[in-house]
């Protein structure tokens, strides 16, 4: 048997290969097991992007004499079923680093005959592996680039009376999703992440991406072609023979597309960030391996005129971005590899986790593992930390969180630690993006938020965007302004001018890397003044971890990154207005980096909902003065869940969509009132990102933004005449997107028919599949038009 998961391709798979050597029947199955993909329901195209490159395979299969075999339901009794009926003595599968799929193969070996035999294949970058946890060290010492391995031409058929199974349809898929869904994900989660469609890929790329990820690997491999040739003239170009047997080719239109992909994710901002939004999402589904991009790369680097290859620039670029992250996925894959051996300070293991495509580590205690009980109906712990620390940090926190009765979780945010740093266009909506997609599909239930430096903001940020599902915010030594004077109406005056700004791509360059040398070089001097009071845990382990995370791939584009950050809101307009819930400052009174009792007390003044606690610490107290922090932090855990405050912003929520309803009844009674005044009192008094989230603004407004056709989107409210033709003037102007925003807003309140908009309102979950296939509108929206995230 090779049992496929994230592997979906024939072209450089060692298990097909080992399989075709040795074996005189092969089975390939692949068990769509729900718990394991229900991530799918959340991810752009991601169920059919899966039945695709599914599809693709059984057809490759097909040709080569075999078939795919596919079972839908519970993976150990899937993989019983099959076993037995096949006599099946050997089982080939890819090596597995991530936490859901160790777990996953671990159960399904415990359920199977003990003389069963395991064979796991990995597919190195490099013949010598000298995996090192550094990078630098391990670019001195690896080998040569291994070649991709060819698919056999032909494969064994498959074991006589084996029934291969039908693939499900969208549909039955994605219901069969949403009902493991709802059996593991708490209500409260889950009511919130019907709201959430990931951005990924990022806006502008989302149409090409997902039609090479459904094609499969018989359409990523001629994707991949174009885009290395889009920009590269060739010394020797390829024959009309040569370009029938190789397929290096391509398309004019597909190079063409590629090309403007390319232009639009090649900026400052995000150096060689085009590979990564073009295929990552093909890349993570295993239609393209790893080895395949880098070969390819290096053989267009090769192909490529040699002024060209000397000067480099623009003719060089999609092979450089392939290559890098090729090499940062490789590096960071067996990174995570060598963890599962290593232990986390504050007890446990490292855990994985597959962040759109690209690799993140976290640490969590349960009460278990410490002799303790769970709290009832407790919520977890979720702790974030700051700009160039780790989920590790937390090390103080962990074990004694989780003895008084609590699920700890301690996540590296993408870009710091022993996370990847994939070419992204790294900024707090990014952040908090994979914020709210950890608690979804890794914490699965509601959280308290404790967030240090940055962390604290994106913490804050957290609580705004989903305050039905944080119960508790704590800020340690948070980083944001704080503007009492702040007003929601100044936010679309603002927006305008909130662009992403910065130096020239040069500038910052040589300014980030001057300064990335210096800190790198005081690193240990660095912590010593962050931890006034008391420097012992300003330890060793601590600056080596911090060190061995500034040579990473992309560690350098993450710190450039401060340089094209977008302003962000007040701290406390999302702590008041947007997410009230309760709140603690809870402050190392002791920080050398800022005024901490001044910032405390001014954050205490201008948020009723904000208590304030003082320690005697600084920047980290968290890590400085572990047990006066856990004190002091289960005391407000516990305060919270006694006093159940948590319930405030979800009423709050609920009030605000139906003083919505009340004015769209109202209109349609025929009152004559200018509502207008009332719905921008009422954007003061509410969170953007909820009336988005509500009332579907977010789609009408990204569908004006992507230049689709208005008759696409005028059906999601089957509203009255007069509503569709104010939305379609709407759309026709071309207006400031902030001003446009509120317009359409009045034109919701007053215009919209109300049961319509109870029918359609992304708390249904209906729309969300709908417009996703409607253009990829929501993507727009995500990175241009929500003003209050910045």
């Amino acid at each position: 048997m090779v049992w496929l998961k994230h592997d979906l391709r024939l072209d450089d798979h060692p298990g097909f290969v080992q399989a075709a050597d040795s074996a005189q029947s092969v089975l390939p199955f692949f068990c769509l097991a729900p718990e394991l993909y229900v991530h799918l329901l959340r991810t752009p195209n991601g169920i059919e992007g899966l039945l695709g490159s599914l599809a693709d395979v059984r057809h490759s299969l097909r040709v080569k004499g075999s078939d795919l075999v596919v079972r839908v339901g519970p993976l150990q009794k899937s993989f019983q079923e099959v076993i037995l009926q096949c006599s099946v003595r050997e089982i080939i599968a890819e090596e597995e680093v991530e936490h859901r799929w160790l777990a996953a193969t671990s159960e399904v070996r415990g359920s199977l005959p003990e003389g069963l035999q395991w064979r796991f294949w990995k597919a190195s970058l490099f013949e010598v592996e000298p995996y090192t946890d550094n990078f630098r060290a391990f670019q001195r010492l690896r080998g040569r680039p291994v070649p991709p391995l060819n698919a056999p031409d032909v494969l064994p058929a498959l074991p006589a009376g084996i029934r291969a199974g039908e693939l499900p349809s969208a549909e039955e898929l994605r219901e069969q999703l949403a009902s493991a869904d709802a059996v593991t994900l708490h209500p409260e989660v889950l009511e919130a992440a019907r709201g959430i469609v990931e951005q990924w890929p990022p806006s502008g790329a989302p149409v090409l991406a997902h039609q090479v990820t459904r094609g499969g690997e018989s359409a990523v491999l001629p994707a991949l072609h174009s885009y290395l040739a889009c920009r590269t003239p060739s010394a020797k170009p390829a024959s009309a023979e040569q370009a029938s047997t190789s397929g290096r080719l391509p398309l004019e239109d597909l190079k063409d597309k590629m090309s403007e992909a390319v232009d639009r994710f090649e900026t400052p901002a995000m150096p060689l960030g085009s590979f990564p939004a073009i295929f990552s999402q093909a890349v993570s589904m295993g239609t393209l391996s790893r080895r395949r991009a880098y070969h390819e790369a290096l053989q267009s680097m090769a192909d490529t005129i040699p002024i060209f290859r000397l000067i480099g620039g623009n003719a060089v670029v999609p092979a450089r971005a392939a290559m890098t992250a090729a090499e940062t996925a490789d590096f960071h894959w067996h990174l995570a590899r060598a963890d599962r051996e290593r232990r986390v300070q504050g007890g446990g293991a490292p855990r994985h986790w597959r962040w759109r495509g690209h690799m993140v580590d976290y640490v969590s205690r349960i009460p278990e593992e410490e002799g303790a009980q769970e709290a009832a109906e407790a919520p977890a712990l979720l702790l974030v930390h700051g700009f160039g620390a780790f989920g590790e940090q937390w090390r103080g926190q962990l074990g004694p969180l989780a003895s008084a009765g609590y699920q700890v979780y301690a996540p590296t945010l993408p870009g710091f630690g022993r996370a990847e740093k994939p070419a992204l266009a790294y900024s707090q909506t990014l952040w908090l993006d994979f914020l709210c997609e950890f608690v979804t599909e890794v914490v699965r239930r509601p959280v308290i938020v404790v967030g240090n430096s940055i962390g604290g903001f994106l913490s804050a940020s957290l609580a705004a965007a989903s305050p039905t599902i944080v119960k508790g915010l704590v800020l340690v030594n948070t980083a944001g302004k704080i503007d009492p004077s702040y007003t929601p109406e100044a936010a679309a005056d603002a927006a305008a001018s909130n662009g992403m700004t910065g130096p020239p791509a040069l500038v910052a360059d040589l300014v980030s890397r001057g300064l990335f040398t210096y800190l790198e070089r005081s690193i240990a001097k660095t912590l010593v003044r962050l931890y006034p009071v008391d420097a012992t845990n300003a330890d060793e382990w601590l600056a080596e971890e911090i060190f061995r995370a500034a040579c990473d791939p992309g560690a350098l584009a993450v710190f450039r990154s401060v340089f094209y950050l977008p302003k962000s809101l007040p701290l406390n307009h999302l702590v008041k207005d947007l997410y009230r819930g309760r709140a603690l400052v809870l402050q190392g009174a002791k920080d050398p980096l800022n005024d901490a009792r001044g910032r405390a007390q001014a954050l205490q003044d201008s948020c009723p909902n904000v208590s304030v606690h003082l320690l005697d610490a600084g920047h980290c107290p968290h890590d400085e003065a572990p047990a006066k922090f856990n004190k002091a932090l289960l005391a407000f855990v516990e305060d919270v869940r006694n006093t159940q405050t948590t319930a405030v912003p979800r009423v709050a929520c609920q009030g605000h969509l139906f003083l919505f309803f009340v004015f769209a009844f109202l209109t349609r009674m025929g009152t004559q009132y200018d509502f207008s005044k009332y719905v921008d009192t009422f954007m003061a008094a509410s969170s953007t990102i909820a009336v988005a989230y509500y009332l579907n603004i977010r789609q009408i407004y990204a569908a004006k933004y992507a230049q689709k056709n208005p008759a696409e989107f005028l059906t999601v409210f089957p509203s009255k005449a007069e509503a569709n033709k104010n939305i379609s003037a709407a759309m026709a102007t071309k207006i400031q997107r902030d001003n446009h925003l509120l317009r359409l807003l009045r034109d919701a309140a007053i215009n919209i028919d109300c049961d319509a908009l109870k029918k359609n309102s992304l708390l249904t979950g209906e729309m969300q599949h709908g417009w996703i296939q409607g253009g990829y509108a929501y993507h727009a929206l995500v990175e241009q038009c929500l003003v209050l995230r910045g």
